[in-house]
């Protein structure tokens, strides 16, 4: 016959301990049956759920039972025996016997080895039961019972089964760690008492108490949104509670996904109808798109303090589809607008044919309010999604720009051109495409107003790649021609060197030999469009072989951002930020300059450093620190030469490529690269700090994060 492992224990008289005391380990794996027999010989019983079994006899319980049975002690000392079974289906009945002993009250029983302990948590948090005692000296005992009043629902679990409030529950010291207190769902105290067993005599009871504060708790917030629309997760959260002195670590979202909405963090899809979790810090991240028709998703949200989770709270998102058709008051161009939107959506080739159309015929007062409707509507709640730059340009446009003024379309003498307006012919109107479409309005590529030549240049149409194989911009990439805009191409190469990604974000191709690239202006982005009409020189050739009179080499990045940098400075809000000294759309506008481009590509601010010949040794040694930790950190860092050594020319922006921190050597490059290596400058050289001291060297660093 099989036997299951049960042990003896002690008790004082008329202690209750619970049915599991008897267990070292966990009950029987697998049994459905359960049965005990007490001899009763030393007055002892069992009681279910407070009614008393009878002794001399087997009495059979189910699993759920044992929870409600309880063993107590007889009034007298002494032992007697106790039996258990276990039916399981596949092997039959095991059974074990263990003795109940029962021990005289001491005169004096002995001090208990611990203090009961005040705690502090979470309602529904659980802790070790060992949390319920502070230690104050001696050894451990080898039993211990626990008997928790559960005045606030509060309750004992061992072996991951609860156990009755208000009922004794022996465990041995290795069974300690099986068991753990439970707080109730409310705010309230409950009390655990807590007696130790040194082997022949029980303690006095020590009582911890336990206060119970109401744990994180969430109220979510219903929205209505049109189709399509991405809003932030935690515009979805009313408000949240937390314990004093608990802040959110966590929070836990699930969409239904019942209208096809998604939940997306850093851009990234999560799965429908399943939680995930994310740090506190995370949640200014994720965003709710809705799907794409009418209906209702379910969104359920947890709030963590560090402690304990609250409940779920749902939000509601009610979406529908928003006819944005008929907020535009003109039937031709809206049935354009519906014929050639996808998904909510217009895409640059839908927006210029829209404006192409619209072109026909000239302006009316209907047609420009409808096309400024249309303007408003894109990427507005509830109105037409597109891209940021197809946005802009588009509002270029019809609602007006400052480099609307003129149309220079490559001449050295620029003709009025305006704002469209509702008597605007067909021809205005095209120009104005034009110039923020098709990159048709090229700037005037004359320098003589700026002391330099370019070489009879003549705008033709050069197809290079945009990028070199690799897909990577390089700072190599990068070369000076006839403008002296050696601060803008040098913010070029600085920024591709460490931050090529920056450099690919902010161009990019329309597919018709149009490019959109954007800048930052005052932090808000602001978009250009070129087309690949360059400017090509009538005779001679840069030491490279190239004959573009500007930017040039055989990767286009450099020369399109450089014609895009001439166009956008016609904007006098934009001229005014790069500070320049005019607002034309000419290459002759960008001639000279300082850092303020990193500014322009990156979003971040610049920090300038000047050296000097006076500069302590200590200042030396202040100023390479802070390059190499702006440098080594990823930060673009540009040099202002003042003198003409063979090495630096007069005036001329440098790119830092290297720095030795140990030496305190940078390594710089010349951003005439492979168009200047004929003019008898190297093009790649290294300096000491102290040397750059006695040069006077200007430094430019960009600080914080980039924008984009």
């Amino acid at each position: 016959m099989a036997s299951i492992s049960v042990q003896n224990i002690a008790l004082q008289q008329n202690d209750e301990t619970s049915y599991f005391s008897f267990f070292p380990n966990d009950v029987v794996a697998g049994a459905t049956e359960y049965a005990i027999y007490d001899s009763g010989a030393a007055g002892g019983l069992f009681t279910l759920n407070g009614s008393a079994l009878a002794d001399g006899q087997w009495n059979y319980l189910s699993q759920s039972q044992l929870a409600g049975l309880v063993y107590v002690a007889g009034a007298g000392a002494g032992s007697e025996t106790v039996s258990f079974g276990a039916y399981n289906a596949s092997t039959g009945w095991a059974f074990g016997s263990a003795t109940a002993s029962v021990s005289a009250p001491s005169a004096s029983p002995p001090a208990a080895p611990f203090a009961g302990a005040n705690l502090t948590i979470d309602a529904n948090q659980s802790v070790a039961a060992s949390a319920l005692m502070t230690s104050s000296g001696g050894a451990a005992p080898p039993e211990y019972s626990f008997n928790d009043q559960g005045g606030d629902g509060g309750y004992l679990v061992l072996n991951g089964v609860a156990l009755a409030s208000g009922k004794s529950i022996v465990v041995t010291a290795a069974q300690l760690s099986q068991l753990t207190y439970v707080a109730g769902a409310g705010v309230g105290t409950d009390s655990v008492s807590i007696e130790s067993y040194n082997g022949s005599v029980w303690s006095a009871a020590t009582t911890a108490s336990v206060q119970i504060l109401a744990g994180p708790s969430l109220i979510a917030s219903d929205k209505s949104i049109s189709a399509e629309r991405t809003i932030f997760a935690s515009s979805l959260i009313a408000s949240k509670s937390l314990p004093s002195g608990q802040s959110a670590t966590e929070y836990a979202f699930m969409n239904s996904g019942g209208d096809g909405g998604q939940l997306f963090l850093n851009g990234v899809a999560l799965a429908a109808g399943q939680w995930t979790t994310i740090a506190a810090a995370d949640l200014c991240h994720l965003t709710y798109t809705g799907g794409l028709a009418d209906g209702a998703d379910t969104v359920s949200i947890k709030i963590f303090d560090g402690v304990s989770w609250s409940a779920a709270a749902n939000s509601t998102v009610t979406q529908t589809v928003t006819n944005v058709l008929s907020e535009i008051n003109n039937t031709a161009i809206a049935a354009d607008v519906g014929r050639l939107m996808s998904g909510g959506s217009l895409s640059y080739d839908s927006m210029l044919t829209i404006l192409q159309d619209a072109a026909k015929g000239g302006m009316t007062v209907n047609k420009l309010d409808a096309l400024q409707t249309l303007g408003g509507l894109l990427d507005a709640p509830g109105g037409i999604s597109t891209s940021a730059y197809v946005q802009d340009i588009t509002r270029n446009v019809v609602d007006g720009n400052g480099a609307n003024a003129f149309w220079t379309g490559g001449s050295t003498s620029p003709s009025a051109l305006g704002n469209l307006s509702s008597t605007s012919l067909s021809g205005q109107f095209n120009e104005l495409i034009g110039k923020w479409f098709l990159g048709t309005d090229l700037p005037n590529a004359d320098l003589s107003s700026v002391g330099e030549t370019s070489y009879g240049a003549t705008y033709q149409t050069v197809v290079n790649p945009l990028f070199a194989s690799s897909g990577t911009p390089s700072y190599l990439d990068v070369n000076q021609g006839a403008v002296g805009d050696c601060y803008f191409v040098a913010s070029l190469g600085e920024v591709a060197l460490q931050d090529p990604s920056a450099i690919e974000s902010m161009i990019s191709t329309n597919g018709n030999g149009t490019y959109g690239v954007r800048f930052l202006i005052n932090g808000q982005a602001d978009y250009v469009t070129v087309n690949d009409s360059l400017a090509v020189m009538s005779s001679g050739q840069w030491s490279n072989g190239q004959t573009l009179a500007f930017a040039n080499g055989n990767i286009a990045w450099p020369e399109l951002i450089e014609k895009a940098y001439a166009q956008l400075n016609s904007d006098p809000v934009a001229s005014a930020f790069s500070q320049r000294p005019g607002t034309t759309n000419a290459y002759a506008n960008i001639d000279s300059g300082l850092a303020v481009p990193l500014t322009e590509i990156t979003g971040q601010a610049v920090n300038t450093v000047w050296m000097s010949s006076t500069d302590t040794s200590s200042q030396i040694a202040s100023d390479a620190t802070q390059l190499a930790q702006a440098f080594g950190s990823g930060q673009s860092v540009l040099l202002d030469s003042s003198v003409n050594d063979g090495s630096f020319f007069t005036g001329h922006m440098y790119e830092l490529v290297g720095f030795n921190a140990a030496t305190g050597v940078a390594t710089l490059h010349n951003p005439w690269g492979s168009a200047g290596t004929s003019s008898g400058y190297q093009m790649t050289f290294t300096e000491t700090m102290s040397q750059l001291a006695v040069d006077g060297a200007g430094l430019y660093m960009t600080t914080g994060r980039p924008l984009v």
